[in-house]
Parts: structure tokens; sequence; C-alpha cells
């Protein structure tokens, strides 16, 4: 089960909860009111109200007490609804057939039972579930035929009152159709934008995106952003201003990713994580990464300049590698997250932290350097040797570059 699926599983608990609500109180208000009838106290039907109707009134309220009870409980299961959808229209038809207040035969008993059949089926909309309400419409048209054939209207009621409950039949079935696939575009798409930038969102969506669990090769940029002695700097700050700070460097670092069509992998504490290609690849990935870094030391820039005299420097180390990862949707099956895995994304690493050894705020490694030449926007940067280094698991030297706008 996915996430959409899971969240339409809780929701669909909720609104079964609210239909039983919703049909306890409309059959105790018809309840009450067939009571003062029965007393003769007003007059709500042709024929009054007799102890069977005040009897099946209390057998209707009964079993809605017991579904909202039901529904209330932990231990739900999706068979419920399709049992209470039956146990619903079996009542409707007790209530037609043995209510002496309810006409039978002619316009207005056969409106009777249709609006009857109508009110049940309409409450089952508030499940938002395809297959229930698919089942309520069945099991509406045939009680309704089942109604004519035991006491027939007239030809001329027939055609038309059939022809009416199919069409809102039809109608209420494509808007559970409508209802439900909008929560799952929705949500779908609320949970992209967390982490892709709202351009892409709808051209990833309409391509049949997924939240399901699973990954795919491909050559990416991965982008590490780290601020620069981030715990020494909030040690000297109240609680809140740390907070606030954290906030306004990572709205920032974040804003400029979505700025070049990068996806936000993840926040890595006083940092980020960011990816270019995946899911949605281009051919200057690499060229938008190296820009995007850019910015991202132009912003904080920004901000450090705007914060108050005499407080501490605020700066970054940004590190870039080009390489083949694993992408995808990774995680358990209570909780995902788009990232990417593999050497690719532990170089891109390994470079940022070169930034702190040689003194640079941007590096980026000779894969990525020879990606943004030859792709598309190379002639937009330029960039500048600036050694080779030992990282953690590689046997060689890592060569790495900085970068600058080309002038």
């Amino acid at each position: 089960m996915n996430l959409v699926q899971s969240i339409l599983r809780e929701r669909e608990i909720r609104n079964e909860r609210r239909v039983a609500a919703a049909r306890l109180a409309l059959i105790s208000s018809a309840t009450i009111l067939d009571l003062f009838a029965y007393a003769g106290v007003v007059q709500t039907t042709l024929s009054p109200p007799a102890a069977a109707t005040v009897a099946i009134d209390a057998v209707f309220v009964t079993f809605s007490a017991a579904v909202l009870l039901v529904a209330g409980r932990p231990g739900y299961r999706p068979v419920f609804k399709y049992i209470v959808v039956t146990l619903d229209f079996a009542m409707i038809a007790l209530v037609i057939t043995l209510d002496p207040s309810i006409a039978r035969g002619g316009a207005v008993g056969d409106w009777s039972a249709m609006v009857a059949l109508l009110f049940v089926f309409m409450l089952n909309l508030l499940r938002f579930s395809v297959g229930a309400t698919a089942y309520a419409a069945a099991l509406a048209l045939a009680l309704f035929a089942l109604f004519g054939w035991l006491a027939p209207p007239h030809p001329n009621e027939l055609g038309a009152m059939a022809a009416g409950l199919v069409m809102l039949l039809l109608i209420g079935l494509s808007l559970t159709r409508a209802n439900r696939e909008m929560l799952v575009e929705a949500t779908t798409k609320q949970m992209m934008e967390r982490y892709l930038p709202p351009q892409l969102v709808g051209r990833l969506f309409s391509g049949g995106a997924s939240l399901d669990p699973g990954g795919e090769a491909r050559v990416v940029t991965i982008l590490f952003a780290d601020i620069r002695g981030f715990t020494a700097i909030a040690e000297r700050l109240p609680a809140a201003e740390v907070v606030d700070l954290l906030n306004a460097a990572l709205s920032r670092l974040a804003d400029a990713v979505f700025a070049h069509h990068g996806t936000l992998d993840k926040f890595t504490g006083d940092g980020l994580m960011a990816i270019f290609g995946a899911p949605v690849g281009q051919p200057d990935d690499a060229a938008r990464a190296v820009a995007a870094g850019l910015a991202m030391l132009d912003a904080i820039h920004d901000l450090d300049a705007r914060r108050s005299a005499g407080a501490p420097t605020l700066a970054i180390g940004v590190g870039i590698h080009t390489g083949e990862a694993i992408v995808g949707n990774i995680g358990s099956t209570r909780r995902l997250d788009y990232t990417a895995i593999g050497d690719a994304v532990n170089l891109a690493s390994r470079v940022e932290g070169l930034t702190k050894e040689l003194g640079a705020p941007l590096l980026v490694s000779r894969a990525t350097r020879d990606a943004v030449l030859a792709g598309p926007a190379g002639e937009a940067l330029e960039f500048t040797a600036a050694g080779e280094a030992a990282v953690k698991g590689r046997l060689q030297p890592v060569a790495v570059f900085t970068a600058s706008p080309r002038s």
C-alpha cells in the first residue's frame, strides 16, 4: 500500500463515521416525526403511522446506532462498507413493503420508493469509494425494478422514472470517481512539491508519476551544501534565534535549488542535498547544479549582510559531482523518500568536505566540469583547477575545480 492509498484508507474510515453519524441523525429525526404523527400531534403522511411504523423506525435507529458504534472502533475493514450498504437498502425495502404509512403503487408510491433509494445512494457518496458507489447504484436499480414489479406503476411513469434514476446514479458514480481522482492528484502533487520545483510537478504528474517504492539507475548531478561552523554559531545564540537563522538560511538554499529546476532531496541538519537530472532529466543538469551552487553563495552572502553588526559570520560550502546513482522512492512501507544513493552521492559529499580543506566556497569534480563544458550551457561558466585531494573510499586523489560565471 503506497502513501496515497494509505491516505485514502484513512479518509475512508473517517468518512464511514461521518456517513454513520449522518444516517443516525436523519433516521432519528424521521423517527421523532413519526412518533408525533402516531400520537396525533402532527400529520406527515397521507396514511397515519401505525405501530408497525414505530417498530420499523426503532429497528432502523438501532441499526444506525450500531453502525456508528462499529465504525468508531479500531479494526475497520473495507468490506464493512459493502455490508452496511446492503443493510441500508434492506432497511429501505423493509420500510417500503411493511410500513403502512408509505403509499404503494401509482405516482405517490413510485416517487416515494425512488426518493428513498436515492437517499441511501446519496448517503453512500460521502464515502468517496468507487466500488461502493457502483454497488449501491446496482442495488438501487434492482430494488426499483422489484418495487415496480410488486406494485406496477403507470406505464408512462415507469420509463421516465427509470431514465431519471439511471441518470442520477451515473452522475453520482462520475462524481465519486472524479472526487477520488482529484484527491489522489492533489495529495500526490502536494507530496511532490516538498522536493520538486512547482513547474516540474505538473510535467511529472502528467507523465504518470507514482509514489510507489522503486528506483532506477541514471546519470545525475548531486549537490551538497553545508553551513560553515553552524554548531559554533548556535552555541552563541538563544535557541529561538538559532531556529530562525537556520530556517532563513535553508529557505534560501532550497529556493536556489528550485529556481534552477533541481530536486530537493533532503535537509541534512544545517545543510541540504539536491539532485539535478531526476526525476526529470535535462541536457544542462550539471550546469544548472553549478548555477544553483553559485546562487546559494550569493543568497547566503546577502543574508549575512542583513544581520546585525557583530553577529557571527555566515558562510557555506558547496560540493558538486556528476555520476550514476540509483534514484527513486526509497524507504519502508510506512515512509518513503525520493532520494539518490550510490557512489556518486558519496563522492559529492566528499567534494563538499574538501571545500573546508582547500578554502574554497564551491568545488566541483572533474566529471561535473566535463559535463558542463560538453552541454549546451558550457560557455556560461568557467572553471579553475583547485588541485587534487585524497578522499575517504578512493585510492586515487580526486581533482576538483572552482567555478564562476564567464565574464
